[in-house]
């Protein structure tokens, strides 16, 4: 009989090492895992994007030296999307609430170029605005999946947006600037865009775009050392954007409304004063990205994923899985949190494996945890078509371009 408990707890131990990213939290609903790695790949991976309720995510894993971008979904795992005619590389940033429509870019030596891809079409160029064919990038979907945001050279880096009905438009620039930014988020109808633009003297600040209004400076966290900032996300609804602004050298997360203008989010409790806000929830409440640590708890570690709320202010997310959930996460530390679900409980990032490499994860938590979830505001589900519906044309969009980002 002990012979054959040490063979069972020996068949126990390899599967654990086989699959060492794994956990299962104490109180039910919480889960945590490694995304793995893609045929012929290795296991440093990002996780960029997720779908609604966690079902799809997708990110950029390493083929060689070079990355591939893969859409991971919770039954098939990882698959790679392959690469456009002619590039070596490529990286998908975001993906629509149903699952069914993926952004990037692709790239070789000499260029990048933004790519829209689904199971119908494969992957497809969204080209460069006119007189460009260098650089473009898609950072951000709807998530009706119809308005694709990103930059484009042309011949600046400029913020602009792809629809199939217009092509690529550029959103122009804050007054008195060069027009050079870029577009990182987008609302769930397509209607708000958010990013960056320079904004005179070197600057550059934080800008929130509508077809009516056009491009509106957000401003800084300290208004009198104006540096940088930045939005990178924007809730559904489009009245509440998240980002970061440079103050003093170092980055401080932001969360804006109209209301109270920009918010300082705070610090972790062991952090230094150095954080970057990645993504928000639907809602806008929660809302994740990553801090620099004042130790380092690993020589290739630096920094560590956090999740804000309202209720809780800013927290480690291994802490809030390990402390709040029980999960046990072994030697995992989780460095960025790159993207959180719309309904706020699934979160994907990057992090430092048991196995001493890097390696993208997703975290769910349960939709009871109270202090997170309360009164949670599900009215951007109206903007969804039927699942799998098609990318279509922007309700309304700025002036049409000769660019050959149509399909």
């Amino acid at each position: 009989m002990k012979t054959c408990s040490l063979a069972i707890a020996a068949i126990i131990c390899s599967l654990c090492l086989a699959h060492p990213a794994a956990a299962q939290g104490k109180r039910p609903g919480a889960t945590f895992q490694g995304f793995g790695m893609i045929a012929g790949g290795r296991q440093s991976a990002f996780g960029m994007g997720v779908a609604d309720r966690g079902r799809v995510a997708v990110g950029a894993a390493y083929v060689g030296t070079l990355t591939q971008a893969f859409r991971w979904t919770e039954h098939g795992g990882m698959a790679g999307l392959g690469y456009l005619p002619g590039m070596n590389r490529s990286t998908a940033w975001d993906v629509s609430a149903n699952g069914r429509v993926i952004v990037g870019d692709c790239g070789s030596n000499t260029r990048f170029e933004a790519f829209i891809w689904t199971e119908e079409t494969g992957m497809v160029g969204l080209g460069y605005l006119p007189g460009s064919s260098v650089y473009s990038r898609a950072y951000a979907v709807s998530a009706d999946g119809r308005v694709v945001v990103g930059y484009s050279t042309g011949p600046n880096q400029r913020p602009v947006c792809w629809t199939r009905k217009t092509g690529i438009v550029p959103l122009g620039g804050l007054p008195g600037g060069s027009g050079y930014g870029h577009a990182y988020g987008v609302s769930a109808d397509g209607s708000v865009v958010v990013g960056k633009s320079s904004s005179g003297q070197g600057e550059t600040q934080a800008f929130r775009w509508t077809p009516d209004g056009g491009m509106v400076g957000l401003g800084y966290l300290d208004n009198l050392v104006r540096q940088e900032s930045c939005a990178a996300d924007v809730s559904a609804d489009g009245a509440t954007a998240i980002g970061y602004c440079l103050v003093m050298g170092a980055k401080k997360s932001f969360r804006w409304t109209k209301q109270q203008g920009t918010v300082d989010l705070g610090d972790l409790s062991d952090g230094i004063r150095y954080n970057e806000a990645k993504a928000c929830s639907a809602d806008g409440s929660v809302i994740v990205g990553t801090a620099s640590l004042n130790w380092r708890p690993n020589p290739n570690v630096s920094s560590a994923a956090y999740i804000w709320t309202p209720d809780e202010g800013m927290r480690k997310l291994q802490d809030v899985l390990v402390e709040d959930y029980g999960l046990d996460l072994g030697d995992w530390l989780l460095m960025i949190a790159y993207n959180v679900s719309p309904d706020g409980r699934t979160i994907v990032g990057r992090g430092y494996n048991p196995r001493n490499g890097f390696e993208g994860w997703i975290a769910t938590l349960p939709p009871e945890r109270p202090k997170l979830h309360r009164d949670r505001d599900e009215s951007w589900r109206r903007y969804l078509p039927p699942f799998g519906g098609p990318w279509s044309g922007h309700p309304k969009a700025g002036a049409k371009t000769n660019g050959r980002g149509s399909r």
